[in-house]
């Protein structure tokens, strides 16, 4: 009796064992599509046409994606004495300032580019169907287009819905960072904290540092955030901000990336 048991216990344990498997396998996360055509045409002018099209979006997006991922837009926020203050700068992925004129043709390339890739979607979705009822015509030479053809809509769909989200968080912190330089502070230093000559270097270069109008309801939120904090968090907050600006680097600058004035119109524009 106790054998049968044995028996019955272990069998139950075999039966188990796959879908224990499997769940491992199904929480595993999907890797990300990648569209890899070889760029050989099919002589049919509507799927051709549409091909090209999708081609051309998948760069766009991938390189909107690289672009906005390699960038990391800052905002400290600071107290000194009774006024607060708030410092806005980029960072590479490696930690280092970027330059104002490199920011501003990062927001001003990102929202054109988005802008663009929306368009593009729209255009490429109303030829997706002419595309898969054209595919017969190729006879046999017809099934190995049919993948990229089918692939289609779902790069459409990050064009026209993914990047959406990538425009929207761009047009968002482009239009802050404009906010920020045209309230920024000529004189640091006005604001009682002291900064070194490398401290002043990156200030000028890459930041824009504002006084916050607590009269708002944003200012009014941020002091109410602000006024939680102890004195020993407020000073600790403040040295770290000081040390990044004495002791990152400014990255190096690509002059064909570099636009002095980021234009807000623009950016209305594309809203």
């Amino acid at each position: 009796m106790k054998a049968s048991k044995f028996l019955a216990l272990l069998m139950c344990m075999f039966i188990a064992m796959p879908l224990s498997v499997n769940a491992r396998t199904e929480k595993k996360e999907k890797k990300p599509y990648e569209w890899n055509w070889d760029k050989k045409l099919s002589g049919n002018e509507t799927v051709d046409g549409y091909l090209l099209s999708v081609d051309s979006l998948w760069y766009q997006i991938k390189e909107v994606t690289e672009l906005t991922a390699n960038y990391q837009f800052k905002v400290d926020t600071l107290k000194v004495k009774d006024e607060y203050y708030t410092l806005a700068y980029m960072l590479d992925n490696e930690g280092n300032y970027i330059t104002r004129g490199t920011v501003n043709w990062q927001f001003a390339t990102v929202t054109l580019m988005s802008a663009d890739i929306a368009t593009k979607g729209a255009l490429a979705a109303v030829q997706s169907a002419a595309a898969t009822a054209s595919l017969p015509a190729l006879g046999l030479k017809g099934l190995s287009y049919a993948k990229y053809v089918k692939a289609g809509p779902k790069i459409v769909g990050m064009a026209t819905t993914g990047i959406k989200n990538i425009w929207g968080i761009s047009v968002a912190q482009a239009k802050r960072w404009n906010a920020m330089k045209k309230n920024a502070i000529e004189d640091p230093k006005s604001t009682g904290l002291t900064f070194s000559e490398a401290q002043m270097e990156k200030l000028n270069k890459c930041c824009y540092l504002t006084k916050i109008d607590i009269t708002t309801p944003e200012g009014q939120a941020i002091k109410e955030i602000m006024e939680k904090k102890t004195e020993e968090q407020l000073s600790a907050e403040e040295a770290l901000c000081l040390n990044s600006l004495e002791t990152k680097n400014i990255t190096q600058e690509d002059k064909s990336k570099y636009t002095d004035n980021l234009d807000e119109s623009e950016l209305d524009k594309f809203m």
